[in-house]
């Protein structure tokens, strides 16, 4: 490339998904912007099959652009888990690889790892630093969180193990972006220059669309709607027995798949026969959020989460939304005004308990005051403020 270049390391970005693949592509559209209004080339590395779709988001951008598609190593022998892990390092190692030429070849004013960055995983920036650019680490998220961190002696020792670990690699960048205040706590000194923002990002466009809805249809009964796979981390079997609780002329209706899908049925099986439990499976993204927009509350009880998407887009289409704290979302929650409700994690189990925080804020619905806090947006402007010495 002719001209200074920002680089961006995106192992997850795809335009049509939400999560973190949709928190990459939001991110590098927001590199891409910020790069042209500084006069910079932009390159983006991310996994083959996502390259396309960015290049196509990336279509219209002003200035040089190239999008790189990258291949990690897949293992199907270790689990979908940790197969998914080795293949994100691996895909780190070949980019840091293609990282260390470029930087020899080309001027580089900053490298960011986007996506798939955690406190507890090294990545291709964190072998840069003799490179002498500047490294962005993040939006980081953490596999531990208050609500899942013991208080034994050895979950304390572990605790701090972890935060040795997650600064001793924050020192090895230029800046550090948490999901959550609970990751930025972790980090010990103040040597480290450290921002908190989620990695959430909501259309503006599509959420004016899905307000408007809202409006349009005030009365949108007493439906409390849950979102997201049924694994055991979301908890959907607390959300269930909540609802027999909940008087009978509220439904309650999960959207998503997994493998807890059937026994939650079968367990449940005379609330779904009498429809106050209902099960949709997997549905469009654009669903959801009308879906959400026509709900009374979304109910969120995940044991961990970096910083839940579905919370932001919930609060952005007017619905409020009841979290656990400690769990990650919370910090969602408490950062826009009547947001909804947060619960200790003892509430959260017992499930008359946490039907009357449901109850209370059915029938006290305030519409949260979202102001933006998520806009795509906001990213142009704080990648001013991390890409820049």
């Amino acid at each position: 490339m002719n001209r200074s270049v920002v680089v961006c390391l995106a192992f997850a970005a795809d335009p049509n998904l939400g999560s973190e693949a949709g928190a990459g592509a939001a991110l590098v559209r927001s590199a891409a912007e910020f790069a042209a209004t500084q006069g910079f080339g932009l390159v983006v590395y991310t996994r083959t099959k996502h390259s396309a779709d960015v290049q196509q988001m990336l279509s219209r951008g002003v200035g040089e652009i190239r999008v790189i598609g990258v291949d990690g190593w897949k293992s199907k022998a270790l689990g979908s888990s940790m197969g998914f892990r080795l293949e994100s390092l691996v895909w780190q190692a070949r980019v840091w690889v293609r990282v260390r030429r470029l930087t020899r070849e080309n001027s580089v004013a900053a490298i960011h790892h986007m996506t798939m960055a955690s406190d507890a995983m090294p990545g291709a920036v964190h072998f840069l630093s003799r490179t002498k650019v500047r490294t962005i680490w993040g939006p980081v998220g953490s596999s531990s969180v208050a609500l899942n961190t013991g208080q034994s002696w050895q979950s304390r020792s572990l605790r701090v193990l972890k935060s040795l670990w997650f600064t001793a690699l924050a020192r090895r960048v230029s800046v550090v972006v948490s999901q959550t205040d609970w990751v930025a706590k972790q980090l010990i000194g103040g040597r480290v220059s450290s921002f908190v923002e989620q990695n959430c990002s909501v259309d503006d466009e599509v959420v004016t669309s899905v307000r408007a809805t809202r409006m349009l249809t005030p009365n949108h009964g007493d439906r409390v709607i849950v979102v997201g796979e049924l694994i055991e981390r979301k908890r959907p079997r607390l959300a269930c027995m909540a609802a027999e609780y909940l008087p009978i002329t509220t439904e309650m209706v999960f959207v998503g798949d997994g493998p807890l899908r059937d026994t939650l049925e079968e367990s449940f099986a005379p609330l779904v026969a009498s429809g106050r439990i209902k099960f949709t499976g997997k549905i469009p993204r654009q669903e959801v959020l009308h879906l959400l927009a026509k709900s009374s509350l979304l109910l969120h009880l995940a044991s961990r989460e970096g910083a839940g998407w579905v919370v932001a887009e919930s609060l952005a289409c007017g619905t409020q939304v009841v979290a656990v704290d400690g769990s990650g979302a919370d910090c969602l929650v408490r950062k826009v005004l009547y947001g909804g409700e947060v619960v200790s994690d003892s509430v959260a189990n017992d499930p008359r308990a946490l039907a009357n925080v449901i109850n209370g804020l059915v029938s006290n619905s305030q519409n949260p005051a979202y102001a933006g806090q998520w806009s795509e947006a906001r990213f142009v402007r704080l990648m001013g403020d991390w890409y820049r010495p």
